[in-house]
């Protein structure tokens, strides 16, 4: 008889969460009465609002309006604790294709290592937007280099400019990044990339024509990193654990962040497969069991805040003579697997 408890999955986050021990997320609408705390703005030679004149969703988008006087520099800008990986996007609606402007972009950018990653509009570019990976330190310049438009450069794409709303996308992954328009890619770059800010900026000298560009849905979905610091007893990770049938096992673990402290607020489930009809486990652990009866509800665990462990009250009645493996899935893609035996 093979028995699975099958894995339930799901994650909901609607609010920044600042701590480097889960993933973080943000996003932002634009639908309230004034730019939202998370962003840091900078107004000069021009000027950022809410406004009604657009939007790609609800009622609002936010409109960054240039004026004469000097280098325009208008900016939405959030630095993180420490650097992410994960899809950053945002909608920008395109009110000049055809005229060269100022730069309107979605940027990205590493303190420690110079790197940026940008996508948007090129103010020398009428015809085509661009998406660049350069580095400050090295001055390496990567991008798609496409045969689009009158001035095609290494950051150019084949994506024409046109008027109307266009989703432009960054997915930094472990080992690579990815940029999109409109959800078709445009470039990619392998390696091992991460930002520790977000920027969605229109910046021009002051000898290029005012503009208005629109902005709005941004969206940043981190990728969450735990440390499993394995399964705890009566479980012995190397697989040598066996136990009564009928007993109850407790499944315990603890998970922790890049600093080192507990992760409180992981998503953990379960699931358990029968392997082989013989038991391998030679250490018997029964001990540490207790009569069935007190299993979690479902295949979720439950966080313990007094030990920091997710528990799990696994029972065993109705398990036949063998060896099972036991698997946790976690909410950051990674599952965890150890072997037990039933006598």
């Amino acid at each position: 008889m093979t028995y699975t408890v099958r894995i339930v999955f799901l994650f909901i986050v609607t609010s920044l969460i600042c701590v480097s021990t889960q993933a973080q997320a943000f996003s932002d609408g634009y639908e309230s009465s004034a730019v939202d705390p998370f962003w840091t703005v900078t107004q000069q030679f021009g000027a950022i609002s809410l406004t009604t004149e657009q939007a790609h969703s609800g009622i609002q988008s936010a409109k960054f309006s240039s004026s004469f006087g000097g280098q325009r520099e208008m900016h939405l800008t959030h630095n993180f604790p420490t650097a992410q990986k994960g899809t950053f996007s945002i909608y920008f609606y395109d009110v000049a294709p055809g005229q060269e402007t100022l730069y309107e972009k979605l940027n990205l950018y590493n303190a420690v290592s110079g790197e940026s990653a940008s996508i948007g509009t090129q103010d020398f570019d009428a015809f085509c937007y661009t998406a660049q990976m350069f580095n400050y330190t090295t001055n390496v310049l990567q991008g798609p280099n496409a045969n689009c438009g009158i001035f095609p450069q290494t950051s150019t794409t084949n994506v024409t400019r046109t008027s109307g709303w266009h989703k432009l996308e960054i997915n930094v992954a472990e080992f690579s990044i990815s940029f999109a328009i409109d959800g078709a890619p445009v470039f990619h770059s392998d390696g091992d990339y991460s930002f520790d800010s977000v920027d969605i900026f229109v910046s021009g000298p002051f000898w290029r024509p005012n503009t208005v560009a629109y902005f709005d849905d941004f969206s940043f979905q981190g990728n969450a990193t735990y440390n499993f610091l394995g399964y705890f007893n009566p479980l012995l990770n190397d697989g040598t654990s066996y136990f009564q049938g009928g007993r109850t096992i407790p499944v315990k673990f603890q998970l922790a962040g890049p600093d080192g402290a507990y992760v409180t607020d992981a998503i953990a489930n379960i699931q358990v497969y029968r392997v082989i009809d013989t038991p391998t486990g030679t250490v018997d652990m029964s001990i540490d069991t207790r009569p069935s009866g007190s299993s979690n509800p479902g295949t979720l665990f439950r966080f313990d805040p007094v030990s920091s462990e997710y528990i799990y009250n696994l029972s065993t009645k109705g398990y036949s003579s063998g060896t099972y493996l036991l698997r946790t899935t976690l909410n950051d893609g990674t599952t965890h697997d150890v072997n037990f035996s039933i006598k």
